[in-house]
């Protein structure tokens, strides 16, 4: 089981990148009044997965379980940014006059969107230490390093603005055609470079853990 440190670091670097990721979302939006209570809200889930992966690791040890509970936590995580209660909470704090069309789909993404990138990564911090603290391979096929680009290229102002064009164009965007193909194209590009990277991680797990630089 891995470390009190290994929790801390994985619970530090998953929360940093879920409020950093609601931070953006919320300044795209305009509604950066509202970052408190969602980031109280990102912090708790995530304090609450921390606790989850603690308890699986002690009482089980395996990965098969880490991930069963991931997935449970996600659906929970889903389930809680639809709920009214918590929605009426949110639109509370808007001082903005002018709101989105999407309001709705705009509260749902500030904390459902962080939550869940927060949620994947502290799952593979924890997995990864706690396969160095059994002596296992730490090494994994998942293509993180395309992953964070895509993280970087969605989650900034022009990005969010980008995608939300593409996805719902308001009906006086005559470019929500283009920004649509780039969108489009950018995905494939990225799915290109996820299956580039993935072949390339396959293709050293089959070498000793030693030979790794």
């Amino acid at each position: 089981m891995p470390n009190s440190h290994a929790f801390a670091a994985a619970g530090g670097a998953a929360l940093g990148m879920a409020w950093l990721i609601a931070l953006q979302l919320m300044l795209s939006y305009r509604t950066t009044e509202e970052f408190g209570v969602v980031a109280s809200a990102i912090a708790v889930d995530i304090a609450l997965a921390i606790a989850v992966f603690a308890l699986v690791l002690q009482k089980s040890g395996r990965e098969r379980d880490m991930t069963l509970a991931a997935l449970v936590l996600a659906m929970a995580t889903l389930l809680f940014s639809g709920w009214s209660v918590w929605m009426n909470a949110v639109d509370a704090r808007s001082t903005n006059p002018f709101p989105s069309d999407h309001r709705d789909a705009q509260i749902v993404q500030e904390f459902l969107l962080p939550s869940l990138v927060g949620l994947m990564v502290l799952w593979r911090m924890l997995v990864r230490s706690h396969r160095i603290a059994t002596g296992g391979d730490p090494r994994t096929l998942w293509p993180w390093i395309t992953i964070g680009l895509g993280l970087v290229l969605v989650f900034n102002p022009v990005g969010i603005e980008l995608v939300g064009s593409a996805v719902a164009p308001s009906g006086s965007d005559w470019l929500a055609g283009l920004w649509r193909i780039i969108v489009v194209v950018a995905a494939a590009v990225l799915a290109v470079l996820g299956i580039i990277e993935y072949a390339l991680r396959a293709r050293r797990l089959r070498l000793p853990v030693q030979a790794e630089v």
